[in-house]
């Protein structure tokens, strides 16, 4: 290999601290997306930011959202025993939503504002409720289990006698 050439070693310098710069940005990126991923990104609120009306209204609608549910989800579920695990998937998705609604509003029992305070013990509730009514479809599911499917039967075997008239 021939020597390289003394006056072009600025240039030389030059080109790989360029190569080095463009090599290690996008590895950096790539790295800093991974950690953020793994350990989470902030939420992109600002805490306690939100008004206690939009709070209050974030509540209403979980509370009516949670009642709806329970009444309907014994008719989606061919079984009693679907029906609850389907209630149980739906509550899971709904407890995130409530936490996203307590960590939104500064809902974390230790607020000064009695506003904020009650809006605190309204979303405790809310908690309370729904681990009341998973216990009911879980009851639902021991008790009216074998009800249900007895009167689901009944009712396919009156089916079946009326397509065959």
């Amino acid at each position: 290999m021939p020597p390289r050439a003394p006056e072009l070693r600025p240039y030389r310098i030059f080109a790989w601290t360029l190569w080095g710069i463009l090599a290690a940005v996008p590895a950096f990126l790539l790295i800093r997306s991974v950690v953020l991923d793994l350990y989470g990104r902030p939420p992109p609120y600002v805490r306690g930011a939100v008004s206690p009306s939009r709070c209050l209204g974030d509540l209403e609608r979980l509370f009516a959202e949670l009642n709806s549910e329970l009444w309907t989800a014994s008719a989606r579920g061919r079984t009693p025993a679907e029906a609850a695990a389907g209630f149980n998937r739906w509550a899971l998705r709904w407890e995130h939503d409530l936490e996203d609604v307590q960590a939104r509003c500064a809902l974390d029992g230790a607020a000064t504002d009695p506003t904020r305070a009650a809006l605190a013990e309204a979303a405790a509730h809310l908690t309370d409720l729904r681990a009341a009514y998973v216990a009911h479809m879980d009851r639902f599911v021991d008790q009216g289990g074998p009800e249900a499917k007895a009167t689901r039967e009944a009712l396919e075997r009156a089916r079946a006698l009326l397509k065959s008239q």
